[in-house]
């Protein structure tokens, strides 16, 4: 009896452990799929969120280097002012030299006497003044020819300049398919299809985002915030022209003379002073000393000493529209006289010290301008004032130089070109240029661009999600619905209504995965690559050395807020096939 009763128990308790080793499994299917699950979100996030870096460096990145592209072109634009303005002062001395023998040197020729001056004088005369000639043709016809060539090359790096900054704006939106995301929102809302427009205007094939990522695109809230970067963008620099009215272009403004004193400073000694020791060779010398066969003899005047002294600079005018050259000549000298000595009568040819003779008639001159036409004058010169204009010649040869400015500077050179076009051009810069401080106006960080990035949940690889389908939330048909309700159908993976109970879901919100970045273009010189002088450490922003780069930096709370914020609402539609 014993056994009879233990063995119908035993078979009472059979299947037991059976329907709690069901629920336990179906507990472990439950966590299974849940790490599953997270673990691909989290993957999914990660991949989302390189996606977003990557576009919004890029974007940065195209920024930098419009920045550099300007930097480059301004020294290309400065290194052919300079090529200008020393082929003005080239021209200007040539000319000058020439009309040293023409006109200067046949005044004083007669006090060339002896044999001191047959040695030192006479013949570098006879062989320099045919050199000299040669040299002012050849100024006269290849410098204007040279001078339009550069002036058509700063023209088309000015051009150059507008345009890249303008297409990389447009370079951004192709980037960060801005313009297929917004062809993308009409097309959904208006069923109007613009993406033939579109595409012309930017190819979808650069769309760094469908590149990382072919399901994810850029949110609503993201074009607003292109849009707000390309304001801000295009406001930190400014295109300036120097020749222009009204205050911007008369010398007085920091922005006009920026550019200006950068040329300037470029020059070399020839541009500058052409006194010393960029005198026409081979001058100061020949000098005419005593020649001991005249000193005792008969009366004789004749030249003791004999110097030609030159002054000649450049000067930019200070309405930045002309370079304008001039270079002058004199002549100095000692004479003897002769002094009778009794009761014998030789005369001592003797020099008169320290008189100095002044320019015997006229003085040798040349000048040369480029640009707009502009008197020959002390004045008027944007960096000089009266007593240094063209390297001292009005303060230390001014009867040769008022002499060469009422001659002026002849045509302006420059062929094929227009008469007026010359000059400073049109030439971009950072917005703010006022003197940089401690904290202030440093201008070395340009305007942030914030990128979000959306991805519909339905793309993204959980195990309720395809291929796997594991427990999602489907509609069963009629015949699984009436199996259950009728007890037939027993599956612990359904819910009294058919419906899968084991889809554990996404976790996102309004069904979309979103990632912030954000990215800036800073200025920063490399210290030991190119090391600066120790009181010169830190150098700020600008548009004049290629020091841009891009980096990465991290959202504020107004941004992340605006992005909690908008949830759902601004996020945008995928981007379809057609534009993709």
């Amino acid at each position: 009896m014993k056994g009879s009763c233990s063995s119908e128990t035993l078979r009472n308790q059979r299947g037991q452990a059976l329907a709690f080793a069901t629920l336990f499994l179906v507990a472990v299917l439950l966590v299974m799929l849940t790490m599953y699950s997270v673990g691909q979100l989290a993957i999914e996030k990660m991949r989302l969120q390189d996606t977003a870096d990557a576009a919004a460096y890029s974007a940065a990145l195209e920024q930098a280097r419009d920045y550099n592209f300007s930097a480059y072109t301004n020294r290309a634009m400065i290194a052919n002012q300079v090529a200008v303005a020393q082929i003005v002062g080239m021209t200007s001395w040539a000319r000058n030299y020439a009309d040293v023998f023409s006109t200067l040197t046949p005044q004083v020729e007669w006090m060339a006497q002896g044999v001191v001056a047959d040695v030192m004088w006479t013949p570098e005369v006879e062989i320099l003044g045919p050199i000299a000639d040669g040299l002012k043709s050849f100024m006269d016809a290849y410098g204007p020819v040279s001078v339009g060539i550069m002036n058509v090359l700063i023209d088309g790096l000015g051009f150059g300049q507008q345009v890249f900054h303008y297409g990389t704006a447009l370079t951004v939106a192709q980037t960060l398919g801005v313009l297929n995301q917004v062809a993308s929102d009409i097309y959904n809302m208006t069923g109007f299809d613009i993406s033939g427009l579109t595409n012309i205007i930017s190819d979808p094939s650069y769309d760094i985002i469908q590149k990382n990522d072919p399901d994810a695109h850029l949110s609503n809230l993201g074009v607003a915030a292109f849009v707000y970067n390309t304001v801000n963008w295009l406001g930190f620099t400014k295109q300036y022209d120097p020749t222009a009215s009204g205050g911007t272009g008369d010398g007085t403004s920091p922005n006009d003379n920026r550019f200006a004193h950068v040329a300037v400073d470029s020059m070399d000694g020839f541009y500058k002073q052409r006194t010393q020791p960029y005198v026409p060779f081979p001058w100061p010398l020949p000098s005419v000393f005593a020649d001991p066969t005249y000193i005792v003899g008969g009366p004789m005047v004749y030249g003791f000493t004999m110097l030609l002294f030159h002054n000649g600079g450049t000067e930019l005018k200070n309405d930045n529209k002309t370079w304008s050259a001039m270079d002058v000549t004199s002549f100095f000298g000692l004479v003897t006289v002769p002094i009778y000595i009794p009761p014998f009568g030789p005369f001592l040819n003797l020099p008169i010290l320290p008189w100095l003779i002044p320019p015997l008639g006229s003085g040798a001159g040349g000048a040369a301008q480029v640009g707009s036409s502009s008197n020959l004058s002390a004045s008027g010169n944007n960096f000089d004032d009266s007593t240094d204009a063209y390297s001292k010649a009005y303060s230390a040869n001014g009867l040769a130089a008022a002499e060469q400015e009422g001659k002026g500077a002849g045509s302006t050179m420059g062929l094929a070109v227009p008469s007026s076009s010359g000059g400073l051009r049109k030439y971009y810069d950072i917005k703010d240029t006022a003197q940089a401080t401690d904290a202030d106006h440093h201008s070395d960080v340009a305007p942030a661009i914030v990128i979000e990035v959306v991805k519909p949940s339905s793309s993204l690889l959980t195990a309720s999600a395809a291929p796997l389908n594991i427990g999602k939330n489907t509609t069963p048909d009629a015949a699984t619905k009436a199996a259950v309700a009728s007890g037939g159908l027993h599956n612990p993976l359904l819910d009294s209504n058919g419906n899968a109970s084991l889809d554990v879901g996404d976790g996102t919100a309004s069904n979309v995965m979103k990632a912030l970045s954000k990215a800036e273009a800073y200025f920063s010189r490399p210290p030991k690559l190119w090391p600066r002088d120790s009181n010169k450490e830190t150098e700020y922003g600008s548009l004049y050395n290629p020091y841009w780069q891009a980096r990465l930096v991290s959202n504020d709370l107004t941004e992340q807020g605006l992005s909690l914020a908008f949830q759902g609402l601004l996020t945008g539609t995928p981007v379809p096939s057609w534009a993709q």
